[in-house]
């Protein structure tokens, strides 16, 4: 409630926006799933949720929804800043229900976004992360830890669950992280994942609505844990299958998980010569017109994240965070903010 009151306080201050036009603030929001489902890893955000939010940025006089051309326009001062917040909606992995769910709310609100994708999904290959997620719940987990333990790869936490898992792997270097990634590809092969993630049609039919798309890798690794000809192989590779799926420009990428050491200078070099024009991570904040293009941070949203008091959807908490007012709350409250887990 707190919270609540103190954002309410910033949101109502002509003053507070006038400052972020100033500065040219710019930001991003970042969504993986949108349903209903239970996410041990937090990826989700409810229907009601993201319907509430599409709806928020729809009506607010003081932020707009650009696309991604747009947004890239306004930060390198091609166009004209303007008297509203640029916001970018944006997706990572390549959820089916990113096209079944949100797409008719975001076509009901007219707000543009851009699905970065995983390329793997698209033929049907399991993301490394989400298989580990779907053993737990279908009661694998032995299997999963006898399996690595034979790599000596174990998270060092009591009782883990999918989540530790995940990050637990997510943080293994070289050599291990290939020979990890080559175990979960050989396990479980029973494990029903259709229907969970988009079909090369399935990204055809989210571009006929005007969406965008990006490149983010090709099976979704930590770039850091590559050798630099795998890393670029994964940054340019999934360029070109998108690229030649939908006849179009792939112009934006997204990290893997995205959080500071899960990429480095190097990639953001890379990107630019192979003809990305810009690159999001999942560092929480806002951004500033004009800073580096390749290390645009992204708000990563869940389920719940913008509840004020009762539970319930608080519209002044959400406009507050995609200001980027989030960290200044933090200061004034004396208070951290934690994820579930690393981002997707």
């Amino acid at each position: 409630m707190i919270k609540t009151l103190v954002a309410g306080a910033f949101v109502r201050r002509p003053g507070y926006w006038a400052a972020a036009r100033r500065r040219r603030a710019m930001a991003s929001l970042c969504y993986h799933r949108v349903c209903d489902d239970i996410d041990p890893l937090g990826l989700a955000v409810s229907e009601t949720e993201f319907a509430q939010q599409m709806q928020a940025l729809a009506a607010s006089s003081r932020v707009v929804a650009v696309n991604a051309d747009q947004f890239h326009a306004l930060w390198c001062g091609q166009h004209a800043y303007g008297g509203r917040v640029p916001v970018l909606v944006s997706f990572d992995d390549g959820f089916r229900d990113n096209l079944e769910v949100a797409a008719p709310i975001l076509r009901h609100y007219g707000i543009p976004a851009i699905l970065f994708v995983a390329t793997d999904v698209l033929a049907g290959k399991p993301l490394w992360y989400d298989k580990v997620e779907r053993m737990f719940e279908a009661g694998h987990a032995d299997e999963l830890q006898d399996a690595f333990g034979r790599l000596g790869v174990r998270p060092n936490l009591p009782a883990a669950g999918a989540a530790q898992w995940v990050e637990s792997i997510r943080k293994l270097q070289s050599a291990v992280f290939v020979k990890a990634m080559a175990v979960i590809a050989g396990m479980a092969p029973g494990l029903d994942l259709s229907g969970r993630y988009l079909s090369a049609d399935d990204l055809g039919r989210w571009a006929s609505l005007g969406l965008e798309v990006g490149a983010h890798s090709c099976s979704h690794p930590r770039l850091t844990a590559l050798d630099a000809e795998a890393a670029l192989q994964e940054m340019t590779r999934s360029r070109q299958v998108i690229g030649e799926s939908l006849g179009q420009a792939v112009d934006f990428f997204a990290y893997p998980f995205g959080e500071r050491g899960d990429f480095d200078s190097g990639h953001c070099r890379a990107l630019a010569s192979a003809g990305y024009r810009m690159a999001f991570t999942t560092i929480q904040g806002g951004n500033r017109a004009g800073g580096d293009p390749f290390t645009v941070r992204r708000k990563c949203v869940m389920s719940g994240l913008f509840a004020g008091p009762g539970g319930a959807f608080s519209e002044t908490l959400f406009l507050a965070d995609v200001m980027g007012l989030g960290a200044d709350l933090k200061n004034r409250l004396g208070v951290g903010g934690t994820r579930t887990r690393a981002s997707a």
